[in-house]
């Protein structure tokens, strides 16, 4: 399994917990996450076990959310990614 994807204009690889204050600005908003089953994180420490979680699932499977990275400025601008759904072995 690759460490990083990376494309032409961007750059595709695992989470690290030096990326939870800038995921936050995604993370937090509201009108980002309204469709998300999680919703919008209240503060920055529950980014942080967000992004510890993600984590973790790669860890243990292989495959987990990855963070997408703008390469010419190196801003953290989304995430991408599968996770296995809880209570089960679906992959969401």
């Amino acid at each position: 399994m690759p460490n990083e994807l990376l494309t032409p204009r961007l750059q595709i690889r695992p989470f690290r917990l030096d990326d939870t204050v800038e995921a936050f600005g995604w993370f937090g908003d509201a009108a980002v996450m309204r469709f998300s089953s999680l919703g919008a994180d209240v503060d920055v420490k529950q980014t942080r076990a967000r992004v510890q979680g993600y984590i973790e699932h790669q860890a243990r499977y292989g495959y987990s959310k990855w963070v997408v990275v703008e390469p010419m400025t190196g801003r953290l601008i989304g995430d991408a990614g599968l996770m296995t759904l809880p209570g089960s072995d679906e992959i969401e």
